[in-house]
């Protein structure tokens, strides 16, 4: 397929190729369903910095701090997971991330710690098929936050 954009005299201007399909799903913080103490604070998730942290071998399964957001797939394929997130520190930069439960125990997902907002991209790639699916942030560290969770299909 071509694509024609015309300059204002009606003369063809430029032609060029649509991009490939690029299917993302795109959830809000307030979209999520929280536990512990999750809770929402100016359009963004997470456990507000208290000096509580849990180390590299705790994993998701053994925090009740938890944000669960749900999208609904349409399409086969492979997805990565993109956050608009927020570490306070180098010490508060980090979510164990989980879809539909798995892993068990959690991938430890090291965001920004730029003090403040920007995409970062989650480890991993998920294959998904069509339907319901969930993505878990976990507490890690305190003090690291997400705005807005996306699933973008990459195969």
């Amino acid at each position: 397929t071509q694509l024609i954009q015309w300059n204002c005299h009606g003369n063809p201007n430029q032609t060029f190729s649509p991009p490939g399909p690029v299917a993302s799903l795109t959830a809000t913080a307030s979209d999520a369903v929280l536990a512990g103490d999750m809770v929402l604070v100016g359009g963004a998730v997470g456990v507000p910095n208290n000096g509580e942290n849990f180390n590299n071998t705790d994993g998701a399964s053994n925090t009740n701090n938890s944000a669960t957001f749900t999208f609904t797939v349409s399409e086969s394929g492979t997805y990565q997971v993109k956050g608009y997130v927020n570490g306070d520190s180098g010490n508060d930069d980090s979510f164990w991330i989980q879809v539909d439960g798995q892993p068990a125990n959690g991938t430890r997902w090291n965001t920004r710690n730029s003090g403040g907002y920007g995409w970062n991209v989650a480890p991993g790639t998920f294959v998904l098929e069509p339907g319901v699916h969930t993505v878990t942030l976990s507490m890690r560290e305190d003090g690291t936050f997400v705005q807005n969770l996306e699933l973008e299909l990459v195969l």
